[in-house]
């Protein structure tokens, strides 16, 4: 009986799906190793059939999956299935029973998108629920094109975000010291008049005035962090401070713009005092750090180090929130729930060394880790380290790393 007659009184979908997967690839395998296909290799098949070198190796890399899941999100839809199938017959002279159950199988697959799924593009997105390797493909897909489009809207673009917190124990007893070390790497504007900019703001509750320091202790004042200028490949960017409040707005300087404007920016700034190590007795809340995708990135990476004296019960919780979030990215409060988005993203700790540290993005990394350590007359084997690393970023999102923080005795 044909699928689509079964539809109203058959198995729940995600069962249909994966049956009529199962039965579709055996079929086109039959087809493809009654002619020995697979030995031809794409370029050659393609010329056998008199088709299209696309469609046949799309087929063919279909065929090498072993999950039912897997083999579905790559297999073509029914039209070119079917193309394939009576060239195959036609040129190839495949087996009659062959033929008709492959052509049989694309029916059915025609069949359950259209009365089940919706088209394709549909298939594809509920193939991420069930299948990690087409939820990674579909989410960077989609991220790229996301970041193609903001990166036209907005006017500007940007290789490589880095952004780096070391968390140390400060001299304020119960306190810590957060310092940010910020790179931005292959910025620049696609066209005139576009406005770039960058911020951070204070991560703990507020309790006077916020006073960012260099690494040598000297107040920053109106200078947007220490410049590294000497670990930067490319000519160093200017940026403008505003302050409001505990929100500081780094603006780039000037109006260069196309391919050959592209600048570096990196600087480091060090935050006395901004968090505390305990949390209210019974409060169950986090310490917690942010960082802001604002300009269209390739490549976004979010580095944590903290020291082993500092929130020693565990590795943070990785959180990614919406651009409707505004500021409101504290993980403590109820209401970031609703701005939460469910991506394939993870946190992973890393050795805070060189070779935990690389980048081939950007070599001299570990370099600059390392000075910014000895600054703050640190050791790297006192830290754990934690990486979030997210290619083509959605523009706008904040990720948060929320850590199990001690309560007050």
């Amino acid at each position: 009986m044909r699928m689509h007659q079964e539809t109203g009184t058959g198995p729940d979908l995600e069962e249909a799906v994966r049956s009529l997967g199962a039965r579709l690839g055996c079929a086109i395998e039959a087809v493809v190793e009654g002619v020995d296909g697979v030995s031809l290799g794409p370029q050659r098949f393609s010329e056998s059939l008199g088709v299209d070198k696309v469609l046949v190796s799309r087929i063919l890399k279909a065929l090498r999956c072993e999950a039912v899941i897997d083999r579905l999100h790559h297999m073509p839809g029914p039209v070119p299935l079917r193309r394939f199938l009576r060239a195959a017959r036609r040129r190839l002279d495949v087996p009659v029973e062959l033929h008709r159950e492959a052509m049989e199988a694309v029916d059915d697959f025609e069949a359950l998108l259209a009365d089940r799924i919706g088209d394709r593009s549909a298939l594809t997105s509920l193939l991420t629920a069930w299948s990690k390797e087409v939820r990674a493909e579909f989410e960077l897909r989609r991220k790229q094109a996301a970041w193609r489009a903001m990166s036209e809207l907005l006017g500007s673009v940007v290789e490589l975000t880095v952004s780096t917190a070391v968390l140390g124990p400060a001299t304020e007893p119960g306190r810590v010291d957060l310092t940010w070390v910020m790179g931005q790497f292959g910025l620049r504007r696609l066209r005139p008049g576009v406005v770039v900019t960058a911020s951070t703001r204070r991560m703990g509750l507020p309790d006077g005035d916020r006073e960012p320091e260099g690494l040598d202790g000297r107040p920053l004042r109106d200078l947007v962090g220490e410049r590294l200028e000497q670990f930067c490949d490319r000519p160093m960017g200017q940026m403008s401070l505003e302050r409001h409040g505990d929100l500081h707005q780094y603006t780039l300087s000037g109006d260069d713009y196309g391919p050959n404007s592209a600048i570096d920016l990196l600087v480091a700034e060090v935050n006395p005092a901004e968090l505390p190590t305990r949390a209210p007795n019974g409060s169950g809340r986090r310490a917690w750090l942010s960082k802001h995708a604002i300009t269209p990135a390739k490549e976004f990476v979010f580095d944590v180090l903290v020291h082993r004296d500092i929130f020693p019960d565990g590795a943070p919780e990785l959180i990614i929130l919406g651009p409707g979030c505004g500021h409101d990215n504290n993980p403590n409060e109820p209401s970031h729930r609703q701005h939460r988005l469910d991506l394939l993203e993870e946190v992973v700790e890393i050795a805070p060394t060189s070779d935990g540290l690389e980048l081939a993005a950007f070599r001299r990394y570990p370099e600059v880790i390392g000075h910014v350590l000895r600054q703050l007359d640190c050791n790297a084997p006192d830290f754990r380290a934690y990486r979030v690393k997210i290619n083509y970023p959605p523009t706008g999102i904040h990720v948060v790393l929320a850590f199990p923080t001690p309560e007050e005795e």
